[in-house]
């Protein structure tokens, strides 16, 4: 997937899809998966995750919206990861590529911080 297609794709208002679409605008290094799977076990997953970030104070940007947005998913949907440094996101579209399904932000420790 382009780009521009990409940030296209990246729309709402919420923090975590704003700067989601910031830093593929920016140029940060993104990966979109060639095909699309089940969103429950991205459910449990990022679940899973949810709570792992509560036990430890990790900073999530929408990550307990996007739990709830898999959770209520019944189509294949199409994963992205876009790094941007201190910060990772996920994205989730539709099969098609042409609409946004769910967006996370989840800070990655520091080297300072890690155990």
């Amino acid at each position: 997937m382009e780009r521009t297609d990409l940030a296209q794709v990246i729309t709402g208002d919420s923090e975590a899809v704003l700067a989601c679409r910031l830093a593929v605008e920016a140029g940060a290094p993104y990966f979109v998966s060639d095909m699309p799977g089940p969103a429950a076990p991205l459910f449990h997953t990022f679940r899973r995750r949810l709570r792992g970030t509560h036990r430890t104070g990790q900073r999530t940007l929408g990550l307990e919206e996007a739990v709830e947005l898999l959770a209520r998913c019944d189509e294949p949907v199409l994963a992205c990861h876009v790094d941007r440094g201190s910060w990772r996101y996920q994205v989730w579209m539709t099969a098609d590529g042409q609409s946004l399904i769910a967006c996370t932000g989840v800070e990655r420790p520091t080297a300072a911080r890690r155990p």
